[in-house]
């Protein structure tokens, strides 16, 4: 998430269509994201990157948050995880899915989480 350049919804998706082609700014980055609309987009889960935008460089080469990601410039990958994860918690954009049908996910498992979150 630190290295968005841009949101895409999908054209029908009525909660978005007014924003297309409006800018929202990154909650942590400050930086200007682009709201674009894109058919690719799966409105139950969020795709897409079809619009030749710009990519950034969030990572060095030893994990460690680099360039313009706020707090969380400077810390290592696996803090940087963490930290975002309870800042989210405390801006209350976590859900918490329990259920034995659900595997955890790579970075869950990092985060030493019993469950998988999920961002709102």
């Amino acid at each position: 998430m630190l290295g968005d350049t841009v949101i895409a919804v999908h054209p029908q998706d009525p909660r978005y269509t007014h924003m297309v082609g409006k800018y929202a700014l990154h909650p942590f980055c400050q930086r200007k994201l682009l709201i674009v609309a894109d058919d690719y987009v799966d409105k139950d889960f969020g795709t897409g990157k079809r619009h030749n935008l710009a990519t950034l460089t969030i990572f060095s080469d030893d994990g460690q948050i680099i360039g313009d990601c706020g707090q969380f410039t400077g810390l290592k990958r696996f803090e940087a995880r963490l930290s975002l994860y309870q800042r989210f918690s405390t801006l209350q954009c976590v859900e918490v899915e329990d259920g034995e049908d659900q595997p955890l996910d790579l970075s869950a498992k990092n985060l030493n989480l019993k469950s998988r979150p999920k961002l709102l």
